[in-house]
């Protein structure tokens, strides 16, 4: 009888919940972002970031371009005849003005470089070889346009790979997770490796 009771009484019954569960929703995706509000960009671009890769590029292209064009001028005070009749004051002179102009044209030379792979970075979302192959097409390319300035195309080539070849070196060592005093980032231990020289 009890489980005939039961089994007519609806209210012993446990209740369930009917209340529709509301669905779950998509995240929208990010905005397109746009230069100048009108040309569509894959990154969104800074204009604080691009003057940072400009005077990073003027600052170290002007004081290389300083020191090639002391090199080449001191070289050729001495191998030219007419130029070891001048005066010492008349030498100078004109290793300084070697100087300033080599350093004007590296300084524009190397911050174009940086500006270029910067909008390649953010226009395109290219690979750091297809940034620096615009970078270097377009800065050699307004180096060598001037035809006084073709000879300092090798040390442009030479600024060129030592900027590639310290940002390839710093990647490397990101993706192996070292920081710069020698520890193992996520390493709980905090390990550090070590010379003989070192002090364990």
């Amino acid at each position: 009888e009890a489980v005939m009771r039961k089994k007519k009484n609806p209210a012993s019954a446990p209740a369930t919940n009917s209340t529709p569960t509301p669905a779950k929703s998509t995240p929208k995706p990010p905005p397109q972002p746009y230069l100048f509000g009108v040309i569509p960009t894959a990154r969104e671009f800074a204009f604080g970031e691009c003057g940072r890769n400009f005077l990073f590029g003027a600052s170290v292209g002007g004081i290389t371009g300083c020191t090639f064009g002391f090199m080449d001028g001191m070289r050729q005070v001495q191998e030219s005849a007419h130029l070891k009749s001048l005066s010492n004051s008349a030498k100078g002179s004109y290793i300084m003005r070697g100087c300033g102009n080599t350093g004007m044209a590296f300084a524009a030379f190397f911050s174009g470089f940086h500006v270029v792979k910067y909008f390649a970075r953010t226009a395109f979302d290219t690979s750091d070889v297809g940034q620096i192959t615009l970078g270097s097409a377009a800065a050699l390319g307004g180096l060598g346009y001037f035809r006084e300035n073709r000879r300092l195309l090798p040390y442009g080539v030479m600024l060129i790979a030592m900027d590639t070849f310290n940002l390839l070196w710093r990647e490397d060592g990101d993706a192996k997770g070292l920081r710069p005093d020698g520890t193992v980032a996520g390493d709980s231990k905090d390990t550090k490796y070590v010379t003989s020289d070192d002090e364990i």
